[in-house]
């Protein structure tokens, strides 16, 4: 988490996204499942996509879902990285 700005739903929607299934206690499903990393970089990148967009449906309803694109990036090195873009509903209600 970061320092300041927690509250706001992209930044909110950033932690969920590095948080590790398991790791809160008392809600065991929130956060990425940590097996995708053993997973073929074909089906992980797959399986991680679907776990962020389950996750900001699931814990972040001020993100709109149905417009969220989630594209995984697996590099030849087996790192990844996971591009976001999302609509932030608050703000569309506001205009």
């Amino acid at each position: 988490m970061k320092k300041s700005g927690n509250g706001e739903a992209l930044r909110c929607t950033e932690n969920l996204t590095a948080i590790v299934r398991g790791e809160i206690p008392f809600d065991r499903v929130r956060g990425i499942d940590a097996r995708i990393v053993d997973r073929p970089a074909e089906t992980a990148a797959q399986d991680l996509e679907q776990e962020v967009i389950w996750n900001i449906e699931t814990y972040e309803p001020r993100i709109d879902a149905d417009s969220t694109t989630v594209e995984a990036v697996i590099d030849d090195d087996g790192s990844f990285s996971i591009d976001i873009q999302v609509s932030d509903t608050a703000d569309d209600e506001e205009e």
